[in-house]
């Protein structure tokens, strides 16, 4: 998968007033936070044998949620939200890494321009997609042309799996304050009884 297929506006390059209305903001204040939605794995043992397994419907499915955020943008426009994020969403610790990488760059190109703003962004994944994060911390902490006024403030894992070695966030790029938000799910079995993986890191 190349990067100019990471998400549908992965190669979309705005800049000043273009972005500004892209971004859909009445008053032009610099963003401050940035909510990204990634997506993760429905055939966590792989038995469809299928690529593009990203559950990019698991947004949409789960109204309560991103009404609530979409409500919270209203007041905040110095907010950005990015739901806009694809993967092929294998069970792969190497498509895992890849990715993590992949969304890395795509972060960095589509808020080129913005390098000098204090930007907090809000990880909001779901299953692997949480791991495809964590390993875009690795990337971005080891990469000197990642804006060091861009922070992790917070990442919400919902039903995500944690390995015991793989996939462990670099905290490197984390804000002083930053906050992890872990929801579980006892009936989930990519959680539960798929690899070798603790339920905390």
């Amino acid at each position: 998968m190349s990067d100019s297929k990471f998400g549908p506006e992965a190669s979309i390059y705005l800049t000043g007033e273009a972005k500004v209305a892209h971004l859909g903001c009445r008053v032009r204040p610099p963003v401050k936070d940035v909510i990204v939605f990634v997506a993760g794995t429905t055939d966590p043992i792989n038995v469809k044998e299928l690529k593009a397994e990203a559950n990019a419907t698991y947004w949409e499915e789960n109204i309560f949620l991103t009404t609530y955020i979409n409500e919270f943008k209203k007041d905040y426009c110095d907010a950005h939200i990015n739901d806009q994020i694809s993967w092929s969403g294998d069970n792969s610790i190497q498509l895992r890494k890849a990715t993590g990488e992949k969304l890395k760059n795509y972060l960095q190109r589509y808020y080129a321009g913005w390098e000098t703003f204090k930007i907090a962004f809000h990880f909001i994944t779901h299953s692997h997609g949480g791991l495809v994060v964590n390993e875009c911390t690795h990337y971005a902490a080891k990469d000197a042309a990642f804006p060091k006024n861009w922070k992790v403030k917070s990442i919400t894992y919902l039903s995500t799996p944690f390995f015991k070695e793989e996939h462990k966030p670099n905290l490197n790029v984390f804000h002083p304050d930053y906050r992890i938000i872990v929801v579980n799910n006892k009936y989930d079995l990519t959680q539960r009884f798929i690899a070798n993986f603790s339920m905390q890191q």
